[in-house]
């Protein structure tokens, strides 16, 4: 991820009070003044860029939190739809049920939608973690 934003307030802990210009509609636009601005949010400052109100910087995402949510969002459902294969077959036999595919069926299905819904409202409910400021724009 890689966005522009301009500096609202720096603080002296190193956080920086940003505001991101959204300008996802801009693509074919020759107006450059109008970008839409989103919601003011902070971004730290790791490279100690001399940073003052109103100018341009560009937020980049920490790596780590890149690759931390690809292997939530894709590989747990994943793991979980394999694990539903397996657990599926071992719940109906100790139902006493004899195990057609439609079980095993069902616990992959299970094993996607469950994982899923709780990434979904753990993503929903929890603070996300921002991005940090790697350039100056102008």
């Amino acid at each position: 991820m890689r966005d522009t934003a301009q500096v609202l307030e720096v603080n002296q802990n190193g956080s920086v009070l940003v505001i991101p210009f959204i300008t996802n509609a801009c693509i074919s636009c020759t107006n450059s003044g109008c970008g839409k601005r989103g919601s003011p949010f902070t971004a730290a400052n790791p490279n100690g860029l001399p940073l003052a109100p109103g100018m341009t910087v560009r937020i980049s995402a920490k790596k780590r939190y890149q690759a931390l949510q690809a292997v939530t969002a894709l590989c747990v459902p994943l793991v979980c739809a394999a694990a539903g294969w397996f657990v599926s077959a071992k719940l109906a036999v100790f139902a006493g049920m004899r195990v057609h595919e439609w079980v095993h069926a069902l616990g992959v299905l299970a094993g996607i939608f469950i994982p899923s819904v709780i990434i979904a409202l753990i993503s929903r409910f929890r603070k996300p973690v921002h991005g940090e400021i790697s350039e100056i724009v102008y």
